[in-house]
């Protein structure tokens, strides 16, 4: 079986100031997407939907909103690469091959579930 998800990259510095300004995606990202999650977890996904139900709706609600806010900043995919990647202790949905801004779209959709 193949796992996705296991890839990783040395963190590369970036504003403190910038991870601090998301609290929320913080704490559902850094939980759940840790740098061993693909031993309690299948896939990212699977990560991301264990979150949406496993954080209360006010703290999944803020996390969304947080990605809101990353989505319609003018920052660029590289920043916002980092970000996601300091947020989440280093996996990064680009080595899973994806473009950053699609992941936080994906990341957002699947988090909705849980303040449905």
């Amino acid at each position: 079986m193949v796992r996705l998800g296991r890839k990783r990259r040395e963190l590369k510095p970036v504003q403190s100031d910038r991870v601090e300004q998301y609290p929320n995606l913080r704490q559902v990202l850094g939980g759940y997407l840790h740098q061993d999650f693909d031993l309690d977890f299948e896939s990212p996904d699977a990560a991301l939907r264990d979150a949406a139900q496993g954080q209360g709706p006010q703290q999944v609600g803020g996390a969304v909103q947080e990605i809101n806010e990353l989505l319609a900043s003018d920052l660029e995919s590289r920043q916002l690469t980092e970000i996601v990647e300091r947020l989440t202790a280093g996996y990064s949905p680009v080595l899973d091959g994806w473009e950053i801004r699609d992941w936080l779209q994906h990341a957002r959709t699947i988090l909705r579930t849980g303040i449905a």
